[in-house]
Order: C-alpha cells, then structure tokens, then sequence
C-alpha cells in the first residue's frame, strides 16, 4: 500500500472517530437531560426486563413483587450505565488521538483527561436537570469506565503493532 493511500485511510479512520465520539457525546448529553422521572422510567424498565430474562417465573409476580425486584436493580443499573456511556466515549477519543500523535501513554492520559472532564460537565449539567443531582461517585465511576476502555483500545492496538513489526 502506497504512503499516500495509507495516510488517505488514516485521516477517514480519525474523522469517523471524531464524528462518532462527537455523537456519543450528544448521547451522554440526552441521557443527563431526561428529568428524575424519566429516567428512573427507563432503569426501571431495564430492571423489569432483567427479571423477565432471568427469572422463569416473573410474569407470575404480583405486580408490587416484580417493581420491587425493578426498584432493587435500579443503582445497579444506574452505575453500569454511566460507566458504560464512558467506556465507549474513552474507547472513541484514544481512537481519535491515536492519529494525531504516536505517543500512546500520553494520547491514554490526555483521553482519559477530556473523558473525565466531560464527566465533570456532565454532572453539572444534572445538577440543573428537576429531580437529578450532581455526585462525584458518578464522576469516579465515569472515569473507571473511561480508563477500561481506553486500557482495552491501547492494548489492541499494541498488538496490531507487534503483529506489524513481527511480519516485517
């Protein structure tokens, strides 16, 4: 593959990179602006739906029995998606910062940097959302989510380097 084809194929691989991690960042932003109501709707809907793939007899719960169940999975189910909303944001900006720059280590701290202070952005923006609140816990675990994702990202690409340079 020539230089300029390879260099074609970087500069499309980092717009699509910033294009989705852009989207994902309206995503986080729709989320955080659903109202206590709304949002508690939806854990609760993913709590219904846990009980209803797990337990074989849910849907012979009296109704006060499977909204109990919903209502235990609700922080659960709240946690895991903060910290899966940042996942995938951190997962997305290394990806962007790979090309720019070969440094990896920085490119993970700076990801992780800009992963954490939207998180930060984002809990202030709860804080103005009725019925939400802002928490450091959650800042915390966005970023846990944040660091797993871009470890994951660096670590593929560490390998698709040494396959590279043992082919060579």
């Amino acid at each position: 593959m020539s230089l300029e084809k390879r260099n074609r194929i970087l500069v499309i691989r980092w717009i699509i990179y910033i294009v989705f991690t852009l989207c994902w960042m309206v995503v986080i932003y729709t989320f955080s602006a659903k109202n206590s109501t709304e949002s508690q709707a939806e854990s609760n809907g993913v709590g219904m739906f846990i009980g209803k793939t797990v337990i074989s007899d849910f849907e012979e719960w009296s109704a006060e029995e499977q909204q109990e169940f919903a209502e235990k999975w609700d922080y659960p189910i709240r946690k895991a998606a903060h910290m899966t909303e940042y996942a995938v944001l951190g997962f997305l900006l290394v990806g962007a910062l790979i090309y720019k720059r070969k440094k990896y280590k920085l490119n993970a701290i700076v990801s992780l940097l800009v992963a954490a202070l939207y998180a930060v952005s984002d809990e202030i923006h709860q804080y103005f959302v009725p019925g939400r609140s802002c928490r450091i816990i959650d800042i915390g675990i966005d970023s846990l989510g944040a660091i797993l994702s871009i470890s994951l990202h660096l670590f593929i690409v560490l390998i698709i380097k040494h396959k590279e340079i043992k082919s060579t």
